[in-house]
């Protein structure tokens, strides 16, 4: 995941535990937990990780 260019996440799937149950396909949800405050996204783009 990129935040104006550079890169903020780096997250790369391991065999253990349960990743190996995660669903292939679904939804991408995005969320903030201040109900207080007021969130906007812009230019959010979704990749194929195939």
């Amino acid at each position: 995941m990129e935040l104006n260019g550079e890169p903020v996440l780096n997250w790369e799937a391991e065999s253990r535990g349960k990743v190996e149950d995660f669903a292939a396909r679904g939804y991408i949800g995005l969320q903030n937990h201040d109900r207080d405050m007021k969130t906007m996204f812009r230019n959010i783009f979704i990749k194929s990780l195939d």
